[in-house]
């Protein structure tokens, strides 16, 4: 079943066949034209401007000129389709592709061999005015040129050195936006996305696309994450960017040192005498894109802990030491401008009754600890410090539930965020 059947001619192509009508009609007039000459040459005229031209030479140039024709109506053609492609418009650029493949079969090879020539062919006039001055360009010219270049038309990016190697601009620009998907990855890592577009004008405009942005949205907020029209941003990106969110590639750590007074001693109990003690602890987040968190309560150093929030599995694992990592969910609240932490510590199982007789467990007990924090921006980074607001612990014993509520305006210095590259060096998974 023939295509045009099914699918209304749109205004653009029925100028497209307009064109195509006057042009052959031109053609038509012009041949007519040469025909009279000849004959008016075989009469006994001008016969020494066309003795020389022969038959096969006339119909030589009468069927360049036809082609000449054919061809730039085709790649018009052959454009429209591209740009109701890029729409969404897939069956109206099938009609569209399928006319031009009628005037000249090998249009989809010519197109492309043209829009090469021409990115090889760039004079130096093309290239913006700003290029052109011998003074540094301000942001918002060079801004400007950015979002002027299209990928789609110009490409990514070019070689700069002739190598048979496979390039990365020798790629469609889908693939490219795919790869952009594994550089951000699951857990939302932005700042190689932002490297990724330092690199070249194609880069940057793929880096700025709409659609990886607003899966980063999705990511953290899920069904919450609403719109940027909605909450009064320009962009997904802008929303990424401002909106409060935990950070994930990376730490937040709080330290926290006091003075403990020792045990008197047994020969001099005096006050001058007794001993003082230093002691300090670390508190870590380490927050997931996928709604997980592991926190640790301990006296050593960042270094040791650190390799172990990397995973789930490297922190669950037993060999890691005799730091205890507990594992929970978060989720904000509060407008979002806080983060609730739920976490989980088991009590250890302890057994009752004499070693000859039966051993019976004792009732299975553990703790509900719910932290909130509220997100605050520190002075290196958007989103890099979190304040304490309230803590509870829910003590489970059996059936009965405890609840009690902690100070947290003593002993609880606010979490810095720190990011650790280790945490982002490669990728698991694509954002999806």
């Amino acid at each position: 079943m023939d295509l045009e059947e099914n699918f209304p001619v749109s205004e653009g192509e029925r100028m497209l066949e307009l064109q195509m009508f006057r042009e052959r009609w031109k053609e038509e007039l012009s041949s007519g034209a040469i025909k009279d000459q000849s004959d008016h040459n075989a009469r006994g005229g001008t016969a020494t401007t066309f003795r020389g031209l022969s038959k096969k030479t006339r119909a030589e140039e009468k069927e360049a000129a036809t082609s000449r024709s054919k061809f730039e109506i085709a790649a018009e053609i052959f454009q429209e389709g591209i740009k109701e492609e890029r729409s969404g418009r897939l069956y109206e650029a099938i009609s569209l592709y399928k006319r031009a493949m009628q005037l000249d079969p090998d249009i989809e090879f010519k197109f492309e061999k043209q829009i090469d020539k021409r990115k090889k062919n760039l004079r130096p006039d093309d290239t913006p005015e700003v290029e052109k001055k011998n003074v540094p360009a301000s942001p918002e010219d060079i801004l400007k040129s950015l979002k002027k270049y299209s990928p789609y038309e110009n490409g990514v990016c070019e070689r700069d050195l002739d190598i048979e190697a496979a390039h990365i601009g020798d790629l469609p620009y889908e693939v490219v936006q795919y790869l952009t998907q594994w550089i951000v990855s699951s857990e939302l890592d932005l700042l190689s996305l932002e490297r990724f577009a330092m690199v070249c004008r194609g880069f940057y405009r793929t880096a700025r696309e709409n659609n990886i942005w607003r899966l980063a949205c999705l990511r953290i907020w899920s069904e919450l994450c609403g719109t940027p029209k909605e909450l009064h941003y320009d962009s997904w990106r802008e929303m990424f960017i401002h909106r409060p969110q935990v950070r994930f590639n990376g730490l937040y750590i709080s330290r926290y040192t006091y003075i403990r007074r020792g045990e008197a001693s047994f020969i001099d109990n005096s006050v001058e005498y007794q001993a003082y003690y230093t002691v300090q602890y670390f508190r870590f987040f380490r927050f997931f894109a996928d709604g997980t968190v592991l926190y640790a309560n301990t006296p050593e150093e960042p270094a040791a802990i650190v390799p172990r929030l990397r995973d789930m599995e490297i922190a669950q694992s037993k060999d890691g030491g005799v730091v205890q990592i507990l594992r929970g969910n978060y989720e904000f609240s509060n407008g979002g401008t806080s983060v609730v932490v739920y976490l989980r510590r088991e009590k250890p199982e302890e057994f009752t009754g004499r070693t000859y007789k039966r051993r019976t467990k004792k009732k299975i007990e553990f703790d509900i600890l719910t932290m909130e924090l509220n997100i605050r921006d520190s002075r290196e980074r958007l989103h890099g410090r979190l304040d304490w607001r309230k803590y509870s612990i829910t003590r489970v014993t059996g059936h009965v539930k405890t609840t009690s509520a902690v100070d947290v305006h003593q002993h609880f210095p606010p979490l810095y965020y720190s990011r650790v590259k280790s945490y982002s060096a490669q990728s698991e998974q694509p954002l999806l």
